[in-house]
């Protein structure tokens, strides 16, 4: 938790002479406070987050619908990362979007460097999270990924 709320957003991107870039911290004021109770429990009591204000107007003008159900359900940090990574990107999709798998393996291989291991360790987590989620439509082929518009939002809720 300590990392999390320290840690600073920063992002960039340039092209045809445009270039834009920010950064902030996620959280401007922190404090965490572990005490250990009865029974070797650990509480949090009196701890809070203070959100920085970059952070909070950059969620309230680009909200993704993500379902805490689902995340107590998953596991994998792998499989967390895929299904943040699948709500965000199918929510605002307008059409189908093939990513190859090289293209994938750039955010999400760090963990496995051979692409052929990285390919059976991203099935694996994806199938984890299309059980929960089989509203998330996902193609896979040899060459990447497809993914495809979501009509509802987290809870499955057709989207107005």
């Amino acid at each position: 938790m300590e990392r999390l709320f320290t840690a600073t957003v920063y992002s960039q991107w340039g092209g045809g002479g445009n270039f834009w870039e920010d950064g902030y911290r996620l959280g401007r004021r922190t404090f965490l406070w572990w005490e250990h109770g009865g029974g070797g429990e650990s509480t949090l009591d009196g701890s809070f987050v203070l959100l920085s204000a970059g952070f909070l107007e950059e969620v309230l003008q680009a909200p993704v619908p993500i379902d805490l159900r689902v995340f107590r359900a998953l596991f994998s940090p792998l499989a967390l990362d895929v299904y943040c990574w699948l709500r965000y990107r199918t929510f605002r999709l307008g059409r189908p979007c093939w990513i190859s798998w090289e293209k994938l393996h750039e955010p999400f291989g760090t963990q496995t460097p051979r692409l052929a291991e990285f390919r059976r360790s991203f099935r694996q987590a994806l199938a984890q999270v299309l059980i929960l989620c089989p509203e998330l439509r996902v193609r896979l082929a040899s060459a990447g990924v497809c993914l495809l518009p979501c009509r509802t939002d987290s809870r499955g809720t057709p989207r107005r």
